[in-house]
């Protein structure tokens, strides 16, 4: 070891050790059981095969926590695999896109997939070559975001979303017919009130009006009254500065 201190090892570990399995990780599902091993080397390299003396929560913490930015390793892959997705959705094409595009565009009917609060079934993505299916299962694990203000109520997606259920399950395009992404400000006026009958069946494609009904019932009442609560307070403001 020549007596490296903690923030020695913890340096040589990043740069010699997980630097060389970053690339890989990148484009391949990592199995549990690798992770679990490359965790123990860790682990083993960092307190010379003995018990930890300081909890790796705090381990990985800032330096203005008390911590020594030790890396976490199962958290390290996610973020790999989710910057993956940046990559896969910014605006330069490339061939290698074709594939993953079209098994998840698959999955959503060409709508918007990866948005707060995802809830798809396992049914849904059976067919899905794995990796691409974890990446939607790790997306839909840590998207799970109740929003707190008007702003981000309206960004909300109808489609897919954990916290918008008919029957206990979540709205798919396939209930309106409508191959096109919809957030919640598709939805409401800019006083927080349902758009009409006539305007909602226009944006979502249906003629029948209880399906109508029933997507403004699955609306969560708490996102109700958030709009409700910052529009009237955005009308009075304006009354304010109008007076």
């Amino acid at each position: 070891m020549r007596f490296l201190t903690l923030y020695g090892k913890i340096a040589i570990f990043k740069m010699l050790s997980l630097s060389k399995i970053i690339y890989i990780s990148c484009m391949s599902w990592i199995p549990n059981n690798f992770i679990d091993m490359i965790e123990k080397i860790h682990n083993d390299f960092i307190w010379n095969n003995k018990r930890a003396n300081v909890k790796h929560s705090a381990l990985i913490g800032d330096y203005s926590k008390g911590g020594l930015k030790d890396v976490d390793i199962c958290s390290k892959f996610k973020s790999l695999h989710l910057n993956w997705l940046t990559r896969l959705y910014d605006s330069n094409f490339h061939p290698w896109k074709l594939i993953p595009l079209y098994f998840l565009n698959s999955v959503s009917s060409n709508t918007l997939l990866f948005h707060p609060n995802l809830c798809v079934s396992d049914i849904m993505i059976k067919d899905v070559p794995d990796f691409y299916k974890n990446i939607i299962l790790l997306w839909k694990e840590i998207s799970q975001t109740p929003p707190t203000t008007a702003a981000m109520v309206l960004s909300e997606c109808l489609w897919f979303n954990s916290n918008i259920k008919i029957d206990n399950n979540p709205i798919t395009p396939l209930f309106c017919g409508k191959n096109s992404t919809i957030h919640l400000s598709d939805l409401f006026t800019y006083d927080g009130q349902f758009v009409s009958w006539e305007t909602a069946s226009l944006k979502l494609n249906i003629r029948n009006r209880f399906k109508w009904i029933q997507i403004m019932s699955a609306i969560p009442v708490v996102w109700k009254e958030i709009l409700k609560r910052d529009f009237s307070i955005y009308s009075v403001v304006s009354h304010l500065i109008s007076i």
